[in-house]
């Protein structure tokens, strides 16, 4: 049977599209991501600081050397520069891509229960963990992704997920402990996918989200125009094969969900390859694009009152 071959289930999905817009956050247009704080494969991780308060983190993205802008944020919402963290791993850029450089969703999340900070590191194929202090950033911490450009993580409980967008495409699965990220073992699932190393931007995959009871695991990918879930087992591991179901519109790219557990999604434009390059960003008149031009995502963290 076909890696992508529908199949029935009692796991129902059901998909509203939202349209291409996106939400921007700061001067870095860039995507907002706060993980939930459920409980699924054993308790929740247990917070190892304050955590953050009144931050706003922003992930530079860079190809020479990924960091992590930290800024402060005031009672009127604006912004002034807390500090500057390097992730130790570098910056990636999808074949192609014309605005987002990951062409992705949740690059960069902040788990509030843990107090961690996590963000990708998609030209090292590493995940970075912090500890979050108010808008500080300590006990850096650093992994091996499990597969090909990182370019999206999921938290729910103790329990991570990172989409590796390049190659065949892929999962893996970490606990998160009171020393940051564990890879966890045969938590490992392919997404079946045939991209490079580093993939061309409107094939790769868009998105991993948890359901919101923890239950089940969810992947857009837009070159076969499905939304692959992954039911997650007890001790915390997915499916060995994911329930296939088609988008409701073409090139599906963010998902989220409602309060009452319906999945919303937002879809890209299905473009052909001389639209596609008619659309890729032009380096700055007078030399190249330079490292680092085009951010990544960004995290509202911790408005304690």
């Amino acid at each position: 049977m076909s890696r992508h071959t529908r199949r029935k289930s009692p796991l129902q999905v059901r998909l509203f599209t939202a349209g291409a817009g996106i939400v921007a956050a700061a001067a870095a247009v860039a995507t907002v991501t706060v993980a939930s704080a459920g409980e699924p494969g054993g308790r929740a991780a247990q917070p190892l600081k304050a955590g953050a308060d009144h931050a706003v983190f922003v992930q530079g993205n860079e190809l020479d050397g990924n960091t992590i802008h930290a800024f402060k944020r005031g009672k009127d919402g604006t912004l002034s520069a807390a500090g500057r963290y390097a992730t130790g791993g570098k910056g990636g850029d999808q074949i192609d891509a014309p605005t987002d450089s990951l062409a992705s969703q949740g690059s960069l999340v902040y788990d509030d229960t843990s107090g961690l900070l996590l963000a990708v590191n998609a030209g090292s194929g590493t995940v970075t963990s912090f500890q979050v202090d108010g808008q500080k950033l300590t006990r850096r911490q650093v992994v091996d992704s499990g597969g090909d450009f990182p370019a999206s993580i999921a938290v729910h409980g103790n329990l991570a997920y990172v989409m590796n967008a390049g190659g065949a495409g892929s999962l893996q699965g970490f606990r998160i402990t009171a020393k940051g990220l564990k890879p966890l073992r045969d938590a490992h699932r392919s997404l079946g996918l045939d991209n490079d190393k580093v993939p061309l931007f409107s094939s790769s995959p868009g998105q991993v989200a948890f359901t919101p009871d923890g239950r089940a695991l969810a992947v857009t990918t837009k070159s076969t125009n499905t939304i692959e879930v992954f039911p997650i087992r007890r001790d915390g591991r997915p499916a060995p094969r994911p329930v296939v179901n088609d988008s409701a519109g073409g090139v599906p790219f963010a998902i989220t969900f409602d309060k009452g557990g319906r999945m919303l999604g937002g879809r890209g434009r299905e473009v052909d390859g001389q639209h596609v390059q008619s659309a890729r960003r032009r380096p700055p008149q007078g030399g190249p694009a330079t490292a680092g031009q085009r951010p990544g995502h960004a995290v509202l963290a911790g408005a304690r009152r």
